[in-house]
């Protein structure tokens, strides 16, 4: 109540509410209670920015719980302190098993009395083992952790000053000079040296005259294939043509019947015209597709 998070009666109001859990979902409560409020009042109109407020309303409320989850349930103590003090052992027996063992029978140098590759690796590994100590609990009270509290000043100060000093405020709106259709973008000088042009690898392509490439026109039957008869013809066209020859054969081995139709002429002679041999074969067409042929054969009686 001394910062001046909550006055004298919200506080009797938290007081008030009995609960064995913890009450810090009731100042959200009383945020929503506000919002209908607001809504009742016709500061609200549109239900759908009702919705909208209570669903930021919301997902501050999920941000807390995450932020208080992870200071509730921290790393299990055991874990870090097998892993702190296993390197620290590692390190110490190190420093008695890399040590240089001088021989008579070798050079004494002096560079192996300093082991490189163990000092090295004990400066990282103890580095980064402090970063880990330090970020176990990054709310705690050394220098090196989170600041918690200027984070929540600075959001509280912006939020109100928002609110309050700087809503539904703008300046005058004037026509600026991009507006002018003839005013181009500017930029620096010294970008001018090196534009950057938005255009293809090849557009700065210069071909020579002795290599340009000669273009003629193709026929369109050309392009697709030949399809004459001196083409090889497919098992399954062979197949097709067989299979109407062998229906021609039996067509013309049938008996054919004759219809004979009598016109009597203006001059009173009869005309008998008869109709035979009506076959329609059907033959594919490499160019074409099926052709459909009818054969005709007229008989015409000779006059008496």
């Amino acid at each position: 109540m001394e910062a001046g998070f909550i006055f004298e009666n919200e506080l009797h109001e938290l007081e008030q509410t009995e609960t064995g859990y913890n009450k810090y979902w009731v100042p959200i409560n009383w945020c929503n209670s506000i919002v209908w409020r607001m809504q009742d009042q016709k500061y609200i109109e549109a239900p759908v920015s009702t919705n909208n407020v209570l669903n930021n309303i919301r997902d501050f409320r999920t941000q807390l719980e995450n932020l208080c989850k992870f200071d509730w349930v921290p790393i299990p103590i055991a874990y870090p302190q097998i892993v702190f003090l296993a390197v620290r052992i590692h390190f110490f027996f190190t420093l008695f098993t890399r040590q240089y063992i001088p021989t008579e029978a070798e050079e004494f140098l002096w560079y192996r009395c300093i082991p490189l590759i163990p000092a090295t690796s004990f400066f990282l590994y103890l580095g980064w083992m402090k970063v880990a100590e330090a970020l176990l609990n990054p709310f705690g009270e050394d220098d090196d952790d989170f600041e918690g509290n200027w984070v929540i000043d600075k959001n509280i100060k912006t939020g109100m000053q928002i609110v309050d000093q700087s809503h539904a405020e703008c300046p005058i709106l004037n026509i600026d000079q991009f507006s002018d259709p003839k005013f181009g973008p500017m930029y620096p000088d010294i970008l001018l040296e090196h534009p950057h042009v938005l255009q293809g690898s090849a557009a700065d392509v210069v071909i020579p005259e002795s290599e340009k490439t000669k273009m003629v026109h193709v026929d369109s039957k050309a392009s697709v294939g030949s399809t004459s008869e001196n083409d090889p013809i497919s098992i399954r066209r062979r197949f097709r043509r067989l299979s109407s020859r062998l229906k021609l054969g039996r067509s013309e081995s049938q008996p054919h019947t004759k219809t004979q139709q009598s016109v009597k002429s203006p001059g009173g002679e009869s005309t008998h015209s008869a109709f035979s041999n009506l076959q329609f074969v059907t033959e594919e067409n490499e160019d074409q597709g099926l052709d459909l042929r009818i054969d005709m054969e007229d008989e015409s009686p000779k006059k008496p």
